[in-house]
């Protein structure tokens, strides 16, 4: 099965419960850390037009559109998309958002169209990373940011952070597909951030910022991704 498929059908399995308590009251401090840390990486003050990409539930993009931007999610999975728009509604940002089912590494838009692209977790799940950032390069407008936050996933195995975190979401089934899917990726096989910012530096991109770890931001109650696996942010300008 191609990995993009595999990839579709692992997330489609989990929306039933994915992304349902977003935007919650047990979630407020969650969401303030997250707004902080996006705030300071767009830098453009509310301003402008986003592209959140592999917006799953839609968490990146309704943060954004509270902020004041206007926004556009996509992903491969359907019914995440479904599940973006009802959050939209329900926090009544859905003037502010669209969600469109697309590829990551084949996008639907004209040259420079946003003034931000935004991922998070995404990257390491990519056959073809290099396509994917030339693509997010073209569609950023002169001066436009590009923002990514994910791990250095094939460097970890999911069953042993399964034994290690038992409190993770993820079941052991899952967490095998996780391990197989990254070991047919590439990707897997690079160091990284260091090999997306010297492709990024290679296609043009200007003006690099690395922040290792960005977990370290939520105080260890959140739990948020205590997984081992530390969460790094770039950011670069076209």
């Amino acid at each position: 099965m191609e990995v993009l498929q595999r990839v579709k059908n692992y997330w489609t399995e989990r929306s039933d419960t994915f992304g349902v308590n977003m935007f919650s009251e047990s979630e407020k401090e969650y969401d303030k850390i997250w707004t902080e840390i996006l705030e300071e990486k767009i830098a453009l003050k509310s301003v402008g037009h986003v592209l959140d990409i592999g917006t799953g539930p839609g968490y990146f993009a309704l943060n954004l559109a509270l902020m004041g931007y206007q926004v556009t999610g996509i992903d491969l999975t359907p019914a995440l998309l479904e599940r973006a728009k009802e959050h939209a509604v329900r926090l009544k940002c859905d003037d502010k958002t669209q969600f469109l089912e697309m590829n990551a590494q084949s996008l639907e838009f004209e040259d420079g169209s946003f003034d931000v692209v935004v991922t998070r977790n995404l990257t390491w799940t990519l056959p073809s990373v290099e396509e994917a950032y030339i693509e997010w390069k073209r569609v950023l407008k002169p001066g436009g940011r590009l923002i990514n936050f994910d791990s250095d996933y094939g460097a970890v195995s999911f069953i042993e952070q399964k034994k290690q975190f038992p409190h993770k979401a993820i079941d052991t089934k899952r967490s095998k597909e996780c391990d197989e899917i990254k070991d047919c990726l590439s990707i897997s096989q690079l160091k990284r951030p260091q090999w997306d910012i010297n492709f990024l530096d290679s296609i043009g991109m200007k003006g690099v910022s690395i922040e290792d770890d960005v977990r370290k931001r939520f105080p260890k109650e959140l739990n948020y991704e205590r997984d081992g696996c530390p969460l790094f942010c770039i950011c670069m300008e076209k």
